[in-house]
Protein backbone atom coordinates (compact mmCIF):
# COMPACT_ATOMS: atom_id res chain seq x y z
CA UNK A 1 0.00 0.00 0.00
CA UNK A 2 2.99 2.34 0.47
CA UNK A 3 3.77 4.09 -2.87
CA UNK A 4 7.54 4.20 -2.32
CA UNK A 5 9.31 0.89 -3.06
CA UNK A 6 10.88 -0.63 0.05
CA UNK A 7 14.59 -1.48 0.08
CA UNK A 8 14.00 -5.05 1.24
CA UNK A 9 11.67 -5.87 -1.67
CA UNK A 10 12.34 -9.13 -3.52
CA UNK A 11 12.13 -7.09 -6.74
CA UNK A 12 15.25 -5.10 -5.76
CA UNK A 13 17.74 -7.43 -7.47
CA UNK A 14 20.57 -5.07 -8.37
CA UNK A 15 23.16 -2.91 -6.67
CA UNK A 16 22.96 0.57 -8.15
CA UNK A 17 25.28 3.21 -9.55
CA UNK A 18 24.49 6.86 -10.08
CA UNK A 19 25.69 10.06 -11.69
CA UNK A 20 24.55 13.02 -9.59
CA UNK A 21 24.29 16.74 -10.41
CA UNK A 22 25.63 16.38 -13.95
CA UNK A 23 25.58 19.66 -15.84
CA UNK A 24 24.25 19.25 -19.39
CA UNK A 25 23.50 21.61 -22.27
CA UNK A 26 20.75 21.32 -24.89
CA UNK A 27 21.25 21.96 -28.63
CA UNK A 28 19.85 25.48 -28.17
CA UNK A 29 22.29 26.28 -25.34
CA UNK A 30 20.07 25.77 -22.29
CA UNK A 31 22.00 24.51 -19.24
CA UNK A 32 20.36 22.07 -16.85
CA UNK A 33 21.29 19.44 -14.28
CA UNK A 34 20.49 15.77 -14.69
CA UNK A 35 20.89 12.68 -12.54
CA UNK A 36 21.16 9.09 -13.77
CA UNK A 37 20.49 5.95 -11.72
CA UNK A 38 21.21 2.48 -13.07
CA UNK A 39 21.74 -1.14 -12.07
CA UNK A 40 25.45 -1.70 -11.38
CA UNK A 41 25.44 -4.97 -13.36
CA UNK A 42 22.45 -6.04 -15.41
CA UNK A 43 24.41 -8.53 -17.49
CA UNK A 44 23.43 -8.61 -21.16
CA UNK A 45 19.86 -7.61 -20.42
CA UNK A 46 18.48 -4.52 -22.18
CA UNK A 47 17.41 -1.93 -19.63
CA UNK A 48 13.97 -0.39 -19.53
CA UNK A 49 14.25 3.40 -19.28
CA UNK A 50 12.37 5.76 -16.96
CA UNK A 51 12.39 9.54 -17.54
CA UNK A 52 10.94 11.22 -14.48
CA UNK A 53 9.93 14.85 -13.96
CA UNK A 54 9.66 15.92 -10.30
CA UNK A 55 6.97 18.08 -8.82
CA UNK A 56 7.06 21.25 -6.78
CA UNK A 57 4.11 23.20 -8.17
CA UNK A 58 6.38 24.78 -10.81
CA UNK A 59 7.85 26.94 -8.02
CA UNK A 60 10.12 24.57 -6.04
CA UNK A 61 13.06 22.90 -7.75
CA UNK A 62 14.43 19.97 -5.81
CA UNK A 63 15.11 16.71 -7.59
CA UNK A 64 17.28 15.61 -4.64
CA UNK A 65 14.47 14.59 -2.29
CA UNK A 66 13.43 11.77 -4.69
CA UNK A 67 16.84 10.10 -4.89
CA UNK A 68 15.92 7.14 -2.69
CA UNK A 69 12.88 6.42 -4.84
CA UNK A 70 14.95 6.64 -8.04
CA UNK A 71 17.61 4.36 -6.56
CA UNK A 72 14.85 1.88 -5.73
CA UNK A 73 13.71 1.94 -9.36
CA UNK A 74 17.28 1.34 -10.55
CA UNK A 75 17.59 -1.59 -8.11
CA UNK A 76 14.66 -3.15 -9.99
CA UNK A 77 16.50 -2.95 -13.32
CA UNK A 78 15.52 0.47 -14.69
CA UNK A 79 17.82 3.08 -16.18
CA UNK A 80 16.40 6.26 -14.60
CA UNK A 81 16.91 9.87 -15.70
CA UNK A 82 15.79 12.84 -13.58
CA UNK A 83 16.34 16.45 -14.64
CA UNK A 84 15.67 20.07 -13.67
CA UNK A 85 13.24 22.39 -15.32
CA UNK A 86 12.90 26.16 -15.22
CA UNK A 87 10.54 27.45 -12.54
CA UNK A 88 7.33 29.28 -13.41
CA UNK A 89 8.55 32.65 -12.14
CA UNK A 90 11.25 32.59 -14.80
CA UNK A 91 9.32 31.28 -17.82
CA UNK A 92 5.96 30.49 -19.40
CA UNK A 93 4.35 27.05 -19.73
CA UNK A 94 5.03 26.94 -23.49
CA UNK A 95 8.70 27.81 -22.93
CA UNK A 96 8.81 25.16 -20.19
CA UNK A 97 7.51 22.50 -22.58
CA UNK A 98 9.94 23.55 -25.33
CA UNK A 99 12.83 23.31 -22.87
CA UNK A 100 11.79 19.86 -21.68
CA UNK A 101 11.52 18.64 -25.29
CA UNK A 102 15.14 19.80 -25.77
CA UNK A 103 16.20 18.08 -22.54
CA UNK A 104 14.54 14.83 -23.66
CA UNK A 105 16.64 14.95 -26.84
CA UNK A 106 19.78 15.13 -24.66
CA UNK A 107 18.49 12.16 -22.63
CA UNK A 108 17.83 10.22 -25.87
CA UNK A 109 21.46 10.78 -26.90
CA UNK A 110 22.66 9.72 -23.45
CA UNK A 111 20.62 6.51 -23.69
CA UNK A 112 22.91 5.44 -26.55
CA UNK A 113 25.68 4.97 -23.95
CA UNK A 114 23.67 2.10 -22.43
CA UNK A 115 22.06 -1.09 -23.67
CA UNK A 116 18.40 -0.09 -23.60
CA UNK A 117 15.07 -1.53 -24.71
CA UNK A 118 13.54 0.85 -27.30
CA UNK A 119 10.11 -0.63 -26.55
CA UNK A 120 10.52 0.01 -22.83
CA UNK A 121 10.81 3.80 -22.44
CA UNK A 122 8.52 5.30 -19.82
CA UNK A 123 7.75 8.95 -19.05
CA UNK A 124 6.59 9.71 -15.51
CA UNK A 125 5.87 12.85 -13.56
CA UNK A 126 4.88 13.84 -10.07
CA UNK A 127 2.53 16.77 -9.39
CA UNK A 128 3.68 19.70 -11.56
CA UNK A 129 5.97 17.22 -13.32
CA UNK A 130 2.92 15.10 -14.15
CA UNK A 131 1.30 18.13 -15.77
CA UNK A 132 4.40 18.59 -17.93
CA UNK A 133 4.69 14.86 -18.72
CA UNK A 134 1.05 14.75 -19.82
CA UNK A 135 1.57 17.57 -22.33
CA UNK A 136 4.86 16.10 -23.60
CA UNK A 137 3.12 12.77 -24.23
CA UNK A 138 0.14 14.47 -25.90
CA UNK A 139 2.47 16.36 -28.25
CA UNK A 140 3.53 13.03 -29.74
CA UNK A 141 0.05 12.58 -31.21
CA UNK A 142 -0.95 16.13 -32.03
CA UNK A 143 0.62 18.39 -34.63
CA UNK A 144 -1.84 21.09 -33.60
CA UNK A 145 -0.60 21.00 -30.00
CA UNK A 146 3.03 21.10 -31.18
CA UNK A 147 2.19 24.18 -33.28
CA UNK A 148 0.58 25.94 -30.29
CA UNK A 149 3.58 25.14 -28.06
CA UNK A 150 6.01 26.10 -30.81
CA UNK A 151 8.21 23.03 -31.17
CA UNK A 152 8.21 19.45 -32.38
CA UNK A 153 7.46 16.57 -30.05
CA UNK A 154 10.54 14.67 -28.84
CA UNK A 155 11.64 11.98 -31.30
CA UNK A 156 11.91 9.54 -28.38
CA UNK A 157 8.83 7.31 -28.30
CA UNK A 158 7.28 6.48 -24.93
CA UNK A 159 5.84 3.06 -24.18
CA UNK A 160 3.76 4.30 -21.26
CA UNK A 161 2.98 7.41 -19.26
CA UNK A 162 2.80 7.39 -15.45
CA UNK A 163 1.25 10.30 -13.54
CA UNK A 164 1.22 10.49 -9.77
CA UNK A 165 -0.34 13.67 -8.62
CA UNK A 166 -3.24 15.40 -6.95
CA UNK A 167 -3.48 18.04 -9.67
CA UNK A 168 -5.77 15.80 -11.72
CA UNK A 169 -8.45 15.35 -9.05
CA UNK A 170 -10.66 17.85 -10.83
CA UNK A 171 -13.76 17.04 -8.78
CA UNK A 172 -12.09 18.04 -5.50
CA UNK A 173 -11.01 21.31 -3.94
CA UNK A 174 -7.40 21.77 -5.08
CA UNK A 175 -5.34 24.62 -3.62
CA UNK A 176 -2.43 23.94 -6.00
CA UNK A 177 -4.72 24.07 -9.02
CA UNK A 178 -6.28 27.30 -7.79
CA UNK A 179 -2.86 28.92 -7.36
CA UNK A 180 -1.73 27.80 -10.81
CA UNK A 181 -4.88 29.05 -12.49
CA UNK A 182 -4.29 32.48 -10.90
CA UNK A 183 -0.70 32.40 -12.20
CA UNK A 184 -1.98 31.57 -15.69
CA UNK A 185 -4.47 34.45 -15.62
CA UNK A 186 -1.69 36.82 -14.51
CA UNK A 187 0.47 35.66 -17.43
CA UNK A 188 -2.41 36.28 -19.85
CA UNK A 189 -2.89 39.82 -18.52
CA UNK A 190 0.84 40.53 -18.83
CA UNK A 191 1.02 39.24 -22.43
CA UNK A 192 -2.08 41.25 -23.43
CA UNK A 193 -0.59 44.40 -21.94
CA UNK A 194 2.84 43.87 -23.52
Amino acid sequence: AHPVPEKDSKLAKYETEEILDEKCVTADGQSFYMETFMPADSGNRKLKVMLTIQGGGFVIEDRHYRREYLRALASRGFLVFSFDYILSDDTSITRELKDICSIIEVVAERMKDYKTDPDGVFLTGESAGAYLALYIAAMGGSEKLCKVIGCNAPALKFTALGLHCGMFYIDRFDLSGLALSKTSRSEERVSRNA
